[in-house]
């Protein structure tokens, strides 16, 4: 993007989130305006986190437990600590990492994931994934349920994951 087209962008998201009246397309397109910590801190001008690839295994029949997969990306100029996740179709989720230890595979729960500037972290079935727990009835393929990420700075982010086959994947869709 040319320094023409970024001070364009840079205008009208500020004029949004409420730059200073006196900012001027010269003052703008100076290097230092453009990297300056205020103009990358505002909320509008920030870049969110994203989720892509959602999905959840549907649960085996008789059973209350299921897992959730997603990838997800901070492209953000801050590190973004994930810190919860719920669902109204479960009693409980937590984030869990598979690990394999001696050929024996277990999970272990993780109390947070740290997203650095930038990263993606792939939520897949044989590493970190989302355990439901207490499943509100069966998860049916070709429905879907509502995701709710909590993080350390107050960010919810809401996830509509689809229900896929109990031998499926997103490779399938």
């Amino acid at each position: 993007m040319r320094i023409a087209e970024i001070v364009l962008v840079v205008l009208a998201l500020g004029s949004a989130s409420g730059l200073a009246s006196g900012t001027t397309p010269a003052t703008l397109a100076s290097p230092t305006a453009l990297a300056s910590p205020a103009a990358l801190a505002s909320p509008s001008v920030a870049p969110k986190l994203s989720v892509s690839r959602a999905w959840v295994r549907a649960n085996v029949p008789g059973t209350e437990v299921a897992a959730a997969y997603f990838n997800l990306r901070n492209p953000g100029p801050q590190v973004a600590t994930l810190i919860g996740i719920s669902t109204a179709s479960a009693a409980s989720a937590s984030v869990h990492a598979t690990v394999i230890a001696r050929g024996v595979s277990s999970m272990r729960e993780l109390e947070q994931v740290k997203l650095l500037p930038g990263e993606t972290v792939m939520f897949e079935p044989g590493g970190m994934h989302v355990m439901l727990m207490g499943v509100k009835g069966a998860l049916r393929p070709g429905t879907a349920i509502e995701l709710k990420l909590r993080f350390a700075d107050g960010t919810v982010l809401r996830v509509v994951a689809p229900i896929l086959p109990i031998n499926g994947s997103l490779a399938d869709r």
